[in-house]
């Protein structure tokens, strides 16, 4: 439990050290591509995408791409998460830092920590938020 611990917080401190000035803006698209597995020769990635709005909504969807290690082509949806209700915002000016949120569609609680150029989402099936790093997403801005 210490270990999940200390992993989280070398995680967690670089992002909130690295704190975004009032000139950034959180909203945007955030996403990551990693290579999945390989079988039978036949390459396989994973697309993350989060997208954050002005008006506070949000979505997240995780693809699953077959043939491709760079998430190319039409992948196969296997989380498309966009009907939240924000619990919790911290922010200030434009400059949003962590939003705590619920999808009311799975029950599930997802926490997007901010820094300049990244966002750590968190989702957990209760509060409070139970890190896990496979149900945790390390994304950067693209736009």
């Amino acid at each position: 439990m210490m270990k999940y611990a200390i992993s989280i917080l070398a995680l967690v401190l670089p992002l909130m050290s690295s704190a975004a000035t009032e000139s950034d803006v959180s909203t945007g698209v955030y996403s990551d591509c990693v290579k999945w597995t390989t079988i039978n020769g036949v390459e396989h990635s994973k697309g993350f995408q989060y997208i954050l709005n002005d008006d506070d909504s949000m979505s997240l969807d995780v693809l699953y791409y077959t043939g491709t290690d760079k998430c190319e082509g039409d992948g196969e949806v296997l989380l498309h998460a966009e009907n939240f209700t924000v619990q919790k915002k911290v922010a200030h000016k434009n400059t949003v830092f962590l939003i705590l949120a619920k999808n009311e569609d799975s029950g599930d609680y997802y926490e997007m920590m901010f820094s300049k150029d990244r966002v750590m989402v968190s989702i957990s099936d209760s509060l409070p938020i139970k890190y896990d790093f496979n149900r945790t997403l390390l994304l950067k801005k693209v736009q």
